[in-house]
């Protein structure tokens, strides 16, 4: 069953893309009114004529979020326009893989600030909006490599894995209310090709297009989804929980360390493992 938007306020940030095109799409198409954002002004402009400047449309902007204050204006020309926000999207920003070495001090730290710190400032600037209102749906995308790893993309992998842990630590400060918030990494095709080092031939690439994670999307912001701090993997028509995980280990007792070596298989033991819902449950989960 489709889920139905009509009047709700949704924002979407790295919207140029294809994901932000898939959503722009799926949201439009079901009633709801748009901010869309893209500090890439070219690509946004493009992304509003293939959208033929849809009536609810209402607000676009280039604005670089990653610098402080702006987004608390983005949500301020928002409530102007709007009244309000009720769906915070936040899209990633381009990835192009580099090996570590290849990459400035620079370029570090825009490819950190245009995914993470964005992604807070965002969520910081937007969130005051939805807890006046008692109401909101949030989302932030990591990727396979934010959670797992990828060689060539050290630098997009601390981005998304931070922005996991921001998420998570959200969910729990906002668990006694009425706004939920979920991580996605989403595959598509560019991710699936770039993480492998070959391309594989068998797969059916129409998994992998970006409208297919759009109706995802729409079920963990509408409001019947009361999902929240989760992490989803989407990929090629799966759709998987991630979590993070422990093991009952060993209690290391010698001041020199010197027995680590012998007791590996226990420290790197995945069977039976443990889920801690926070970092508190750890603690009371191996009892110290």
């Amino acid at each position: 069953m489709a889920h139905d938007f009509f009047e709700k306020i949704v924002v979407i940030t790295n919207a140029a893309d294809d994901l932000g095109h898939a959503y722009s799409q799926y949201f439009l198409a079901r009633g709801a009114k748009l901010v869309l954002h893209d500090g890439r002004e070219k690509d946004l402009l493009a992304l509003l004529e293939k959208l033929e400047w849809h009536q609810n449309i209402v607000l676009h902007s280039a604005c670089d979020l990653a610098v402080p204050d702006v987004a608390v204006t983005l949500t301020e020309q928002a409530i102007i326009h709007c009244g309000s926000v009720d769906i915070l999207i936040n899209n990633r920003p381009p990835q192009t893989p580099y090996m570590l070495e290849e990459w400035s001090p620079m370029q570090l730290q825009d490819a950190l600030q245009r995914h993470l710190l964005s992604t807070i400032l965002t969520i910081q600037a937007m969130l005051p909006c939805m807890q006046d209102k008692g109401f909101g749906r949030i989302i932030a995308t990591s990727s396979g490599a934010g959670a797992f790893g990828a060689a060539g993309y050290a630098a997009y992998s601390a981005a998304g894995a931070g922005v996991t842990g921001f998420m998570r630590s959200l969910s729990l400060e906002l668990a006694n209310t009425s706004i939920t918030v979920n991580t996605i990494a989403p595959m598509t095709l560019d991710d699936h090709d770039g993480y492998l080092a070959t391309q594989d031939p068998l797969i059916d690439r129409e998994l992998y297009l970006a409208d297919k994670v759009a109706p995802i999307v729409a079920y963990l912001t509408s409001d019947k989804c009361q999902l929240s701090g989760r992490l989803l993997s989407i990929t090629g028509g799966r759709l998987a929980h991630i979590f993070a995980s422990t093991v009952a280990g060993y209690f290391n007792h010698d001041e020199e360390g010197s027995d680590i070596d012998a007791n590996l298989s226990a420290i790197l033991d995945t069977n039976y493992a443990l889920i801690p819902e926070c970092a508190a449950d750890e603690l009371l989960m191996i009892n110290v």
